[in-house]
């Protein structure tokens, strides 16, 4: 079964998903709902993109909470695929995405 059904499994566990935030079209990722096969379902707990990052709330939906520069909350709210206020909502306090370094990105190669 491989090790994907063990962590969504765990209610200990928190899910990071890390993906692009529209594909190549320019069509949203991020849907109202999965429209492919699931390995567990309302297992999320954040997802990071390159635009931003949203918080999940598995029966408030998506919060935005952090942004990528250059972007505004009006641009991610366009090029998110779920409705505002219904499964989409902006954090008061939406701050800018930090970058972080790993020990092998530091290295002089």
């Amino acid at each position: 079964m491989g090790g994907a059904m063990d962590l969504v499994g765990s209610g200990r566990t928190k899910v990071v998903v890390t993906m692009e935030h529209n594909a190549k079209d320019g069509s949203p990722k991020i849907l109202e709902s999965c429209n492919l096969p699931l390995t567990g379902k309302s297992v999320v707990d954040l997802i990071i993109t390159e635009k931003c990052v949203f918080e999940v709330d598995h029966e408030k939906g998506l919060t935005l909470t952090e942004l990528a520069d250059g972007y505004t909350t009006e641009d991610i709210i366009k090029l998110t695929g779920c409705p505002i206020n219904a499964s989409l909502q902006i954090s008061d306090n939406v701050k800018p995405m930090q970058q972080v370094q790993t020990k092998s990105s530091t290295k002089q190669g």
